[in-house]
């Protein structure tokens, strides 16, 4: 019984979840990811500040900005920088 009530719940959200990325991909599209990528743009020219970093488990190690959260760098297992 409760397996069954586990994947009820599982698919109630499955369901929201899929309706909220359908209603939010035209303007996500649109709007909110080029007002982004212009305001990463903008902070790069000014000058990135280093903030954050983030190990994902498999040896790459990323740089964020403290301001805008823009990527800076990232680095890879065998030395490699990548900045993009």
């Amino acid at each position: 019984m409760s397996r069954e009530i586990w994947r009820k719940r599982r698919d109630i959200d499955q369901a929201r979840r899929e309706k909220m990325q359908d209603v939010m991909r035209e303007y996500d599209n649109d709007v909110y990811r080029p007002a982004i990528e212009a305001l990463v743009a903008t902070c790069k020219a000014a000058g990135h500040s280093a903030g954050s970093t983030h190990d994902n488990g498999l040896g790459w190690v990323f740089v964020h900005c403290s301001a805008c959260h823009g990527l800076i760098s990232k680095h890879g297992p065998d030395g490699q920088t990548v900045t993009p």
